[in-house]
């Protein structure tokens, strides 16, 4: 559709590229959500995810949509959130349709990472549990974060980056 090819216009992410990323290779599964029953996938080139959700996440996707494309497309593309790239469906039989909503990976960097945090601003159960840190690279949490005294460092980049936070923290308490 095309208010997914604006937001790829306001993130700068290339047709060709995106293509390629999609479809010239398999998928890896990257996680499973067990209460949601959805999957995570990346692209070949780990640059995008792919994300299965159920026709429930796919409404309520669509009801916030519209305020994060304008959002998105006013800010040209300058958020910390989510960029959604494209939303498919495909049947694979007359009673069971998937639905995949891509976007990009942000763990696809070039730099190497020592510790990856999935921070949600939110310390209730927010701990990576003993499963996940067993892992090579664990997916570690907001406690985590703090447990181990860490900060983040923005040098001359830190009023943008705060600019750009309370843009979409506005944005966030907006929504219903």
């Amino acid at each position: 559709p095309l208010v997914f090819r604006h937001l790829r216009a306001a993130f700068k992410q290339d047709r060709d590229e995106y293509i390629v990323s999609l479809c010239d290779g398999p998928l890896r599964v990257v996680c499973q959500h067990p209460k949601s029953g959805s999957i995570t996938y990346a692209s070949h080139d780990n640059k995008l995810l792919i994300k299965t959700m159920n026709k429930e996440a796919v409404m309520q996707f669509h009801h916030c949509f519209p305020s994060y494309h304008g959002h998105t497309v006013e800010l040209e593309g300058n958020t910390l959130l989510p960029r959604y790239l494209g939303m498919y469906r495909v049947t694979i039989d007359q009673n069971n349709d998937v639905y995949m909503l891509v976007m990009n990976n942000v763990a696809s960097a070039t730099l190497p990472m020592s510790n990856i945090y999935d921070l949600k601003g939110s310390t209730v159960e927010r701990n990576a549990n003993v499963k996940e840190l067993q892992k090579e690279q664990p997916l570690l949490k907001d406690n985590d974060f703090l447990s181990a005294k860490k900060q983040i460092h923005l040098g001359q980049e830190r009023d943008a980056f705060l600019d750009t936070l309370r843009a979409d923290v506005t944005w966030l308490e907006s929504q219903p």
